[in-house]
């Protein structure tokens, strides 16, 4: 799933694109050309389980990012859960925790439910994406600001994996602390887009809206989490 990423925006530059990635679900995958969604508000919690579901957001009951509870007038959080928290994160206030208010399966629970051997891992920049791909069943790795780490909560498992352990052990995230992002291939090459720069472009975490971009300094630089949907 790639929040935001218009099909147009796939086939425009398809021509530059190797023979994996891409190129691979467009010629071996199921490709739909003319698909709309039915619900008027795409935000990432609705869009994501409508797609992977296949109900629409009163069935499914993520309907938006966060609402308020009619009952009780309660800030509700698509994937907020006061009964789990982050594995050795700080976990706050209405942080996505679980899918305890994903009232149907995901495409990834069906798998699992078919013959239990199916293995369904989602990753995530945030936590709803992460958490209502993998469903109920599966397991769930979202991004946290502070560590530059991948955690998982307390529904999916006591501690983290020993691989997880031995991955994070050198702090690998940091590699890329301090250093610039930038273009994969000569800048003529995305000429097809909008230009870089543009004023309605958002400043995600303070790295700029132009290549190349640059990445905070550490851990402590990191700006805060940005509201954009």
């Amino acid at each position: 799933m790639i929040d935001g990423l218009p099909q147009e925006q796939v086939l425009k530059y398809r021509d530059q694109y190797g023979p994996g990635g891409f190129n691979l679900l467009l010629q071996k995958g199921a490709w739909f050309g003319n698909a709309h969604q039915a619900h008027a508000v795409t935000l990432t919690a609705p869009g994501h389980t409508a797609v992977l579901t296949g109900a629409y957001p009163y069935q499914s009951g993520i309907i938006a990012n966060e609402w308020v509870d009619p009952a009780t007038l309660a800030e509700t959080y698509c994937t907020g859960d006061p009964a789990h928290s982050y594995i050795g994160e700080e976990t706050k206030k209405l942080d996505g925790t679980s899918p305890a208010n994903l009232r149907v399966s995901t495409l990834g629970d069906e798998l699992r439910y078919a013959n239990g051997l199916s293995k369904v891992l989602a990753v995530s920049g945030k936590d709803r994406g992460a958490i209502l791909l993998a469903g109920k069943t599966g397991t769930a790795y979202m991004y946290m600001d502070k560590s530059g780490r991948f955690a998982s909560s307390t529904y999916y498992m006591k501690e983290h994996p020993r691989w997880w352990e031995a991955f994070y052990a050198n702090r690998p995230q940091d590699r890329w602390l301090g250093k610039s992002w930038t273009l994969a291939l000569p800048e003529s090459a995305y000429a097809r887009s909008i230009a870089d720069g543009q004023a309605w472009f958002l400043n995600y975490r303070g790295m700029g809206t132009g290549f190349p971009l640059s990445c905070p300094m550490g851990v402590e630089s990191r700006p805060p989490p940005t509201t954009a949907h």
